[in-house]
């Protein structure tokens, strides 16, 4: 991926201060040209840097999935002239070495460079290739209103009549303007920036008392926040799922609740780590938090400029924002330390946040705009759990209901409108393709489906048709199904080369199944499944549903009690419900209990930017739930351990499982 507005940049080299009382020494370090191609962009660097810090100062984003710590083999670049000092073992094949490739991440600079960077080490920005979010026929407005509730956002327009000032009544035109706005039945005190107090003398007479006004009502008062002279021009409100992975975004209406435009893309922060575990590492390096906040804001204004220019509207437009993501990310967004939720004893700085404005958080919108950020639980339950539970209603709901998140983060959540339990799994990103060799996201080129033939050969769909560049999490759950179900693995997820002696090679812990080859010369062109991608797997799929079950457990419940499961994050569209029970990630229950509800994250969001009783009951959502720390929960690691089978040690949990071996 090339940033916006790539250019040359020459980093000064930093002293390294040293002195007492009489004298002051300065040490520095010599800097080193890099010229990087494709491209051609040179950058100036110090001595002992990185080689991925150096490509990113250039402008280029390398995939580092692993954070830098040379495990994912994703940064592999190509040394053109010059030399590397590498800081460890590259785990790169002898060819790959003989003709100059190492890691970037371990790489460091000890003179001039010439480097060349592949195609598939740069990190890809496409939001054509992510799907939207938007389901047919769905319109929050009318969501709203089918739970016998108001479309409330929490910015409005209302036109005012303010009497004229006369000898009678000469009171200010503030005042004046207040008792127009109290009849209309706005809730005291009325309150307006200064902005709007110096404008208001002229906008009053040149509209003879006739005001457009924009406004923040609520139980404690009502906040004029603008004034608006051309009755044409409607506001908008922006609702924002900030995830590890993908970022979307949606523009509302504000009047009626009808969806505007929509779209999404990749967080920029991936480059940095693409869990929050190694994002809260980077935020801990110099400047890593400041760098992690811009990374995420700039990718957020992207979003609004692709949705101002699909609507023709402007910036000004859009009043109101209401953003849902994980703690790590909300603390990120803002700017705010999050060390300490992955030290003992995981606290976030903050779960229910203030009111904030556009300002405040450097979003180029006006300044008054006012921000709800979604109330977290704990320091792995966050925004996007609250929010999504808003949108799948489970508050409401008498039936027990399951929730299961299945984006990079695994959340899960119990519970109806009596009570709401929740937790985080800890199952890690081999669902989104990191950990696995050969994993990708859900983008073209990803094999998303695999099936067998009646004889049990291997079958598979890639998106957008022709060659797989790679496998995404739906595929590698089907794929974990179907090597058990025809005898490819065993339950240990351990090959059995016998089953299928031309696809799989290697032994003991070198095993791995070939799965593709598209015939091109190097390594990457395959795409493989290995016996260490297949304990990452098993062990992602053990953490969910040992947090399953510990919530049932947790309060005296049976699997068979979930009269409703909903499915919602970022591949969760995808999966299938079959395969996700017959490696036991979800509980053997009636097909016609499971559901997908989308993005739940920004669903929620977007209901909290229309509705104030709703607003009102994410927070009342985020303070009832009940959070099960599993690191310390008794019984949970007797529970993940007895999950890392397929499908699992006890297979009376899987009857229907059961009765296919």
């Amino acid at each position: 991926m090339h940033l916006p507005h790539r250019r040359e940049y020459c980093f000064p080299a930093v002293g390294v201060l040293y002195g007492g009382h009489e004298a002051l020494k300065v040490t520095k370090f010599k800097n080193y040209l890099i010229q990087f191609f494709p491209g051609g962009v040179k950058v100036e660097v110090e001595e002992g840097s990185s080689l991925l810090e150096a490509a990113r100062r250039a402008g280029y984003l390398l995939r580092t999935e692993c954070g830098g710590r040379g495990t994912c083999r994703r940064c592999k670049v190509q040394i053109q002239a010059g030399e590397v000092f590498t800081a460890g073992i590259p785990n790169l094949s002898v060819k790959e070495r003989a003709q100059n490739y190492t890691l970037a991440c371990l790489a460091r600079i000890t003179g001039d460079l010439e480097v060349r960077i592949p195609s598939k080490s740069e990190f890809s920005f496409s939001p054509e290739a992510l799907p939207t979010e938007l389901s047919p026929g769905e319109h929050p407005g009318r969501e709203i209103t089918s739970l016998s509730l108001p479309v409330d956002p929490l910015v409005r327009v209302l036109q005012v009549q303010v009497p004229v000032a006369t000898q009678q009544d000469n009171a200010s035109d503030f005042d004046r303007l207040c008792r127009a706005l109290t009849k209309s039945g706005l809730s005291e005190p009325i309150q307006a920036d200064l902005s709007v107090l110096r404008r208001l003398p002229s906008f009053l007479r040149e509209n003879k008392g006739t005001l457009r006004l924009l406004l923040k009502p609520g139980p404690e008062g009502t906040e004029i926040l603008d004034l608006w002279q051309d009755s044409k021009i409607n506001p908008y409100g922006m609702a924002l799922d900030i995830g590890t992975t993908t970022l979307f975004a949606r523009l509302l209406e504000l009047s009626s609740g009808e969806v505007a435009a929509e779209t999404s893309d990749f967080n920029w922060q991936i480059p940095c780590g693409t869990d929050i575990i190694h994002r809260i590492v980077h935020a801990g390096k110099p400047d890593g938090l400041k760098e992690l906040r811009r990374l995420v804001v700039d990718a957020t204004e992207s979003l609004v400029d692709q949705m101002v220019k699909d609507t023709h509207t402007t910036r000004d437009q859009i009043v109101a924002v209401v953003l849902a993501g994980n703690a790590t990310m909300e603390h990120l967004f803002l700017g705010i330390e999050p060390r300490f939720i992955r030290e003992d004893p995981y606290t976030p700085a903050v779960t229910r946040f203030p009111s904030l404005t556009a300002a405040q958080i450097g979003l180029n919108l006006p300044p008054f705009a006012p921000v709800v950020i979604s109330p977290c639980v704990a320091s792995y339950v966050g925004g996007d759990i609250t929010a999504g539970l808003l949108a799948a209603g489970v508050h409401r709901d008498e039936r027990l209901t399951l929730y299961v998140d299945l984006g990079t983060n695994g959340e899960v959540a119990l519970g109806n409108r009596d009570f709401l339990t929740a937790c985080a799994c800890s199952a890690g990103p081999a669902f989104e393709g990191s950990g696995v060799r050969s994993g990708m996201r859900a983008l073209l080129g990803a094999i998303d489906q695999v099936q067998s033939d009646p004889k049990g050969q291997l079958l598979f769909r890639v998106i957008g048709g022709g060659s797989p560049q790679g496998i995404c999490g739906s595929g590698l759950i089907d794929l974990l199904a179907q090597l058990h179900a025809t005898g490819r693995i065993t339950a240990r997820g351990k090959f059995n080369r016998e089953a299928d002696p031309e696809r799989i090679r290697g032994a003991g812990r070198r095993a791995e199944l070939l799965l593709v080859n598209t015939g091109q010369m190097d390594d990457s062109s395959e795409i493989v499944i290995s016996e260490t991608d297949l304990d990452n797997l098993i062990r992602t799929k053990g953490a969910i549903f040992a947090g399953i079950m510990t919530l049932l457990k947790g309060v005296g419940l049976e699997a068979s009690a979930i009269q409703r499961v909903v499915i919602a994050g970022g591949f969760g569209r995808y999966l299938d419900v079959e395969s996700a029970i017959r490696i036991g990630m979800l509980p053997d229950l009636p097909r016609n209990r499971f559901e997908y509800i989308g993005n739940g994250s920004l669903r929620g969001a977007g209901l909290a930017l229309l509705s104030g009783r709703l607003r009102q009951e994410l927070d009342e959502i985020s303070r009832r739930i009940t959070y099960f720390e599993l690191s310390t929960w008794p019984g949970y690691m007797d529970e993940f351990m007895a999950a890392l089978f397929l499908p699992h040690t006890d297979i009376s949990l899987f009857p229907s499982v059961q009765g296919r071996q």
